[in-house]
């Protein structure tokens, strides 16, 4: 059942209208990264054969960066990445009067993952089509400017944990790769229960098709 909510793009909504929705602002651009330094080194040869200043530099260096390399798969396996690499996704052209579309590869762990483009602002987010709407974490609404109140979980939605209050909202425009759809339902997910964004039916159903095969799904706009 759905409850009267607030939902963005500029204009107010209930359950039993439609949401408003909201612009965002425009995302800054993150720095550039620098060149590393260069470390000058010293040739010389050493008379009584054994390991000169240049050779005991890089073992020296060889030792450590070896250390470094097995502190950081250890600290890696303490701490996984909660986010996979999102693939970019390839144009797939048309062959034979179909339409063109986007391919994505499929992650380690055998999902599709996207970055979504909402005006502006990228957010990476997994292909589900068992979910009837979009869902964005809390976390990631407020990530592309979308703030909500604790009034604005008015509706309730089924989850494979159970039922969790959910706040309906309007995504004005969504672009994955050349795909663009237009006033896109969706829902916001309270904090710490999601943790990654899904691409849902309510984005899926609006193209004309997608298919998988083998680890690719193509989506056609």
């Amino acid at each position: 059942m759905a409850s009267a909510g607030r939902t963005f793009a500029g204009r107010s909504h209930r359950s039993d209208t439609k949401p408003r929705e909201i612009r965002l602002p425009p995302q800054s651009e993150a720095a550039g990264s620098t060149d590393p330094s260069q470390i000058p080194g010293q040739s010389r040869c050493d008379p009584s054969g054994g390991v000169g200043p240049v050779r005991t530099f890089v073992v020296v260096c060889t030792i450590g960066f070896l250390s470094a390399t097995a502190f950081q798969k250890l600290r890696e396996r303490a701490h996984p990445e909660t986010e996979p690499p999102v693939l970019p996704a390839a144009s797939v052209p048309a062959v034979d009067g179909a339409v063109a579309g986007v391919a994505l590869q499929s992650g380690r762990n055998g999902h599709f993952f996207v970055n979504a483009l909402m005006d502006g602002r990228t957010l990476p987010m997994m292909v589900d089509t068992g979910a009837s709407s979009c869902a964005f974490s809390e976390e990631d609404a407020e990530r592309i400017g979308i703030r909500l109140a604790p009034g604005d979980f008015t509706r309730v939605w089924n989850t494979a944990n159970g039922t969790v209050q959910v706040a309906p909202i309007r995504i004005a425009v969504m672009q994955v790769g050349s795909i663009t759809v237009r006033d896109v339902e969706a829902v916001v997910i309270p904090r710490g229960r999601l943790a990654t964004s899904l691409l849902g039916m309510s984005f899926l159903k609006r193209l004309r098709d997608f298919s998988v095969s083998g680890g690719t799904m193509t989506l056609r706009g």
